[in-house]
């Protein structure tokens, strides 16, 4: 491609769009700032990954000097980009820098602490050889080659009809001419049986605004059922910005102004309206409030929208609450403020400990019928009337008493984990046991055949007496560390007294072949529980070892 002529008046009438365009397809999440208010020493910025990055655009040619006052605007603007805190600042300008030029420059940089970076002539020719659609469109006429390519795709329709097995393949061949001569939008383009199907999506973010689709037209509905549904569908697209499929034979004297006159020739269409591309930077902050049929408040939630579409009438709003378990979409008429709200409950967004799930639970305890839930979007409310709530109860108090109970437990062991998707019985049964002893109160645990403990025996002679007579008594031992098991995490719970209130001891005959015994000896001691008898665990303040 043949080097840009950066001195002539027609490059310099285009510059800036150029460059933004430029910059737009090396980066497209960039945004473009409309300098007319004064664009705050940067024309193109690039927020990604908590980065900021600026570039300013410059159409000087020549020198960089301060003759002509120059280099003046260059720091005016600098000046003015630094108070955005930026991590970058970049001049673009077709100028490589000289010397004396370079020296001026770095004293700049020594002004400020994020790096600024000077993008010349060469390094612009460079990234136009690579994107010669920019060049193309706004220097060599590219809206005619646009449109001449667009014949040839004509033709190719006729030839697909036809049925030459090949049209497939120079389709394509056509589709990456045509994204050669625009740089902003690329065509995407599908065949199925006899139809084509020509997708047009932008190169980058704000490609829509720098090149904007405008569609004239009408719509002709017949007074039949199937007339009239289709006919509310696209009034409630317009009204609220829904998605609607528009089928051809409803369509009437289409016109899709596109950029390079690409709407020419489009014939019986099928039209798709819908919202326009998400704002990843869009958030709305709200607060949902339950309250009983009084009118009485019973508890409220943070929420946070993050998509939007809207309509002439209103538009519609989706959210959810921090944990994600609510979710919900609310359409509202701003004219009437009357509206609906469509609610979803389900799983958190992600895996959360039990003490960050449990104000969502504790407030969505009440979320059912008959109580009604109250929205505001910015200390407003959103719709004149309270929704009514759904008949079922999504959080039971023996859940939310089961969340309460596991919270406590972590508290208390310093076990942490999140709250499992999935809880057996035996998990729920361990959570209860554990959240009572944490709570100081002693827990009896069924067992139904003989228990083996290991011993110190601090009296042998008492201990000799209790074997030899075989006498049901009360056993107490001291446990260092007793451990209850939840969803595979084990959950260590500190020292507790382990007691049988009756037991004998099983393994007289074993034991009684090791005397004699001596004081501070251990022995493995199996103890048979009586009949009825359960053993009980009461977590200790402190733990003196075990001991019979």
């Amino acid at each position: 491609m043949t080097p840009v002529q950066w001195e002539t008046a027609q490059v310099k009438a285009v510059y800036e769009d150029m460059v933004a365009v430029l910059l737009s397809s090396l980066h497209p999440e960039a945004e473009r700032l409309d300098g007319s208010g004064g664009d705050g020493g940067r024309d193109v910025q690039l927020r990604h990954d908590g980065r900021l990055d600026l570039f300013e655009l410059k159409s000087f040619t020549g020198r960089l000097g301060s003759a002509q006052g120059r280099r003046a605007q260059v720091e005016r603007s600098l000046e003015k980009a630094a108070a955005h805190n930026p991590d970058s600042w970049t001049l673009v300008v077709p100028i490589d820098h000289t010397e004396r030029e370079l020296a001026w420059f770095d004293g700049l940089r020594r002004r400020y602490r994020f790096p600024l970076i000077w993008r010349g002539r060469t390094w612009l020719d460079q990234q136009l050889a690579t994107h010669p659609a920019v060049v193309r469109y706004f220097l060599e006429g590219g809206d005619s080659h646009v449109v001449r390519v667009l014949r040839e795709l004509q033709q190719e329709q006729a030839a697909l009809a036809g049925g030459i097995p090949d049209a497939l393949q120079r389709l394509q061949v056509l589709r990456q001419r045509i994204d050669e001569l625009s740089p902003h939008y690329r065509l995407d383009i599908a065949i199925a049986s006899d139809t084509i199907t020509v997708a047009l999506r932008p190169r980058y973010r704000g490609a829509e605004r720098d090149h904007p689709i405008l569609v004239t037209g009408s719509f002709a509905f017949p007074d039949t059922p199937t007339g009239r549904e289709a006919a509310q569908r696209l009034e409630r697209a317009l009204d609220y910005g829904e998605e609607v499929v528009v089928e051809p034979n409803f369509v009437r004297d289409l016109r899709v102004d596109l950029p390079g006159r690409l709407g020419e020739g489009i014939t019986n269409p099928k039209i798709i309206l819908g919202p326009a591309a998400e704002d990843p930077a869009f958030r709305l902050d709200g607060r949902a409030t339950i309250s009983d049929p009084a009118g009485a408040p019973l508890g409220s939630l943070a929420l946070r929208f993050d998509q939007r579409q809207a309509g002439r009438r209103g538009g519609v709003l989706s959210g959810q609450d921090i944990t994600g378990i609510l979710r919900l979409q609310v359409r509202v008429d701003t004219v009437t403020r009357k509206g609906n709200i469509a609610f979803q409950l389900g799983e958190p967004a992600e895996e959360l400990l039990p003490g960050a799930l449990l104000p969502t639970l504790r407030v969505l305890r009440h979320f059912h019928a008959p109580n009604r839930l109250q929205l505001q979007i910015g200390g407003t409310p959103a719709l004149q009337q309270p929704a009514p709530l759904p008949e079922a109860e999504p959080v039971t108090d023996a859940f939310l008493a089961l969340v309460e109970d596991l919270e406590q437990v972590q508290a208390a062991s310093k076990a942490v984990f999140p709250l499992p998707k999935e809880l057996t019985r035996e998990d729920m049964a361990a959570i209860r046991r554990a959240a009572r002893l944490v709570a100081g109160e002693r827990v009896a645990i069924a067992t139904t055949g003989p228990a083996t403990f290991t011993v110190t025996l601090t009296d042998p002679q008492f201990f000799e007496k209790l074997v030899v007579d075989d006498t049901a008594v009360s056993f107490t031992f001291t446990e260092g560390d007793y451990i209850e098991t939840i969803a595979g995490v084990e959950v260590p719970l500190g020292a507790a007294f382990v007691t049988l209130s009756s037991a004998t001891v099983a393994n007289r005959a074993e034991l009684l072949a090791t005397r004699p015994w001596r004081a501070d000896q251990q022995l493995p001691v199996t103890l048979q529980p009586s009949p009825g008898v359960q053993l009980e665990i009461l977590l200790a303040r402190s733990g003196n070892g075990d001991s019979a």
